[in-house]
């Protein structure tokens, strides 16, 4: 019925409104300790890990993808997929970022729905190992401060100590970014080091249960508008045969 597939429909925006509300950037920071900018605009392929055109990642995300740079200001002969050992995927068309901050089709359209790669999200890590192996800071020209998740750097900080490239990568962005080591928070460099644990879960649990709280009003106005079609349709049955006793009773 129509109601029970706008309750379905509303009970999935819901639930992609609390996903993004949890992987957008507004639950994150960046290297200013200001709120967390998009990393790509219109006309680029859609960044991020999650898609959303922000640095931020989910639980299965390893590589951690909290650094944003402009790919094709990278100073060296090779890109920086083929420095850092990758497959080339940093020359591929992509589907586009289309300004509203998530992707909405399955990156099989045409080739007008697919966008260079360009200001992109890359891995932590894999950014510490391109500025080892290219020579230096110098050999990435366009480094996108506002949409750098603090996290790389408490994560960089926090081993820079134990390998000179960490370091190296840090120095990078603290230069480029015009901040100072000392005002980056300590922690681990895992998600969420500036906002507790137990804030977010009560963060999630509460928007969760509004999903579930709107989700059963849309079943419950379903099945109130389902049984009133039922009851009407009985109503016209019952007239209608009455309405032919009355009719034979009067011929005969």
């Amino acid at each position: 019925m129509r109601v029970e597939s706008a309750s379905s429909q509303l009970a999935l925006l819901l639930a992609t409104s609390v996903r993004l509300g949890i992987v957008h950037g507004n639950s994150y920071t960046n290297v200013f300790g200001d709120q967390l900018q998009p990393c790509c605009s219109e006309g680029m392929a859609l960044t991020g890990y999650t898609r959303t055109g922000y640095c931020v990642d989910e639980d299965d995300d390893s590589g951690s993808h909290h650094i944003c740079i402009d790919l094709s200001s990278t100073n060296t002969e090779e890109n920086f997929c083929e420095v850092t050992g990758q497959n080339d995927w940093c020359s591929s068309m992509m589907p586009c970022d289309d300004g509203k901050g998530y992707q909405t089709n399955d990156g099989e359209g045409d080739d007008d729905d697919q966008c260079q790669v360009q200001n992109w999200c890359v891995c932590q890590w894999a950014f510490a190992n391109y500025i080892q192996t290219a020579g230096g800071c110098n050999y990435v020209q366009d480094i996108v401060c506002e949409s750098i998740n603090q996290q790389a750097l408490i994560a960089y900080k926090s081993k820079m100590n134990k390998a000179s490239k960490y370091q190296d990568a840090l120095e990078c962005i603290v230069d480029r970014c015009g901040i100072s080591i000392d005002d980056i928070p300590t922690g681990n460099g895992g998600r969420l080091s500036h906002m507790s644990i137990e804030t977010f879960n009560s963060r999630r649990a509460a928007a969760w249960a509004l999903v579930v709280v709107v989700s059963a009003a849309a079943a419950g106005a379903a099945y109130y508008t389902s049984r009133r079609q039922m009851t009407q349709v009985g109503e016209g049955a019952y007239l209608a045969a009455n309405d032919k006793q009355v009719t034979k009773g009067a011929v005969g």
